[in-house]
């Protein structure tokens, strides 16, 4: 799934990751920006707590053509006062829409995709909520965030250990794919992840793979992890809790074949009806009196209707 997911097989239109300090999503994000190079015509990649150059060093040149690095990483609180991006300042989508690769009229109808590294900071210094609204606003098909140009896909990270689960469920409702990185402690160059997928069809996928990535950053032995089946063990040494009793709790053969003969109240009020039926020879009949006080009307209550 998670390989479908990477190269476009299966589409979503939000994919979170996330990660943890002792499992970083780094290394996948930066598997993950390969392979979108490869499916859209130009990457954004927002830096909030990753500096560019962390990629740069690693990602083939190839790849780099298709990027476009915005570093919010150096001053993300605007305290140098130095030009620098800020993220407790900047608006993210104004930002994006001013810029000249997204603006010019040669980038007109292209696929381009955006990657947040990572949310976290954005939930902390603006607010949950104001990351949820970008993230969907980056993706709304209605009223599309740049003129001429569509945003195939949104990627972001989040740090999961430094947000509360409830927080992280309203960010889940808002991805269509999510990515949850888990600790291995079978070796280091293999990992582990929970999936939990939309696809478009509305059905929702959830499955556990095991992977790992080369040195190259690429995906390799994708693997499923089924879930081991759990085997009820019985102690012969427990307790029996009928043991001390005052009064017995099990039945003898004979008691049994008692208990199997009576004939319970409701099954011979059941079958009364039917055998009187049998002994009259016919159904049942209802005769009604009327009172005094019942009161009857002669006349025909359709003769003013011309039928």
């Amino acid at each position: 799934m998670i390989e479908n997911i990477l190269n476009g097989k299966e589409q979503s239109k939000i994919v979170l990751i996330k990660d943890t300090l002792e499992q970083s999503a780094w290394p996948l994000a930066t598997c993950y920006l390969k392979s979108l190079s490869n499916r859209f015509d130009q990457i954004h990649l927002l830096c909030f707590d990753i500096p560019p150059k962390m990629f740069k060093n690693v990602l083939p040149e190839e790849t780099l053509l298709h990027c476009t690095f915005h570093d919010f990483s150096c001053d993300p609180l605007g305290w140098l006062d130095n030009g620098h991006l800020s993220v407790k300042d900047t608006d993210i989508l104004s930002y994006l829409q001013k810029d000249p690769i997204l603006s010019n009229s040669y980038s007109q109808g292209q696929q381009v995709t955006v990657m947040l590294c990572s949310l976290t900071n954005l939930i902390i210094h603006r607010s949950p909520s104001y990351t949820c609204r970008l993230l969907k606003r980056l993706t709304d098909t209605h009223t599309p965030p740049f003129a001429g140009v569509t945003v195939g896909q949104v990627v972001s990270l989040v740090h999961s250990d430094l947000h509360s689960d409830q927080l992280l469920s309203h960010l889940g409702f808002v991805a269509s794919s999510e990515i949850t990185l888990q600790n291995s402690f079978s070796s280091d160059t293999t990992l582990n992840c929970h999936i939990r997928h939309h696809r478009t069809t509305g059905k929702i996928l959830q499955i556990k793979e095991q992977f790992r990535l080369s040195p190259n950053f690429e995906l390799k032995d994708v693997i499923e992890q089924k879930s081991a089946a759990v085997h009820l063990t019985t102690d012969d040494n427990q307790p029996d809790p009928t043991a001390n009793l005052t009064f017995n709790l099990n039945l003898t053969d004979k008691e049994k074949k008692d208990r199997s003969r009576q004939v319970l109240p409701h099954i011979k009020i059941q079958n009364t009806p039917q055998e009187d039926e049998t002994k009259s020879g016919g159904g049942g009949q209802i005769f009604y009196e009327p009172d005094d006080a019942d009161d009857f009307d002669e006349e025909d209550p359709d003769d003013d209707l011309d039928i």
